[in-house]
């Protein structure tokens, strides 16, 4: 055989080679860098996630805090409302006493 063509097969041979593990090499390094995307991903994630619970349990106090306070208003208002119908009463006993009529 024409030492030429045995040189040409070889070199053929090394450049498909070349390429297969380059192809190989960069593969690996994709999979590297889409792991280190990942891991930072889940690690926003989780710090997101962590912060939105706060801020949600912040708010949650908050709302406790003013159901609280509603319910202590809406409390005196009852009790303001059941004394002023005490007194309402009283002043209706007091002005419509049952009167009889003068004998004459």
């Amino acid at each position: 055989m024409n030492p030429i063509i045995i040189s040409t097969i070889i070199g053929g041979a090394s450049f498909i080679l070349t390429i297969f593990f380059a192809i190989y090499l960069n593969q690996r390094h994709v999979d590297k860098l889409m792991e280190q995307m990942d891991k930072k991903f889940e690690a926003r994630t989780n710090e997101a996630s962590a912060r939105l619970e706060a801020k949600i349990d912040v708010l949650r106090s908050e709302v406790q805090a003013l159901r609280m306070e509603t319910n202590a208003r809406f409390d005196y208002a009852q009790k303001e409302s059941a004394a002023l119908q005490a007194k309402v009463e009283r002043i209706e006993q007091a002005l419509f006493r049952p009167v009889l009529p003068p004998r004459g």
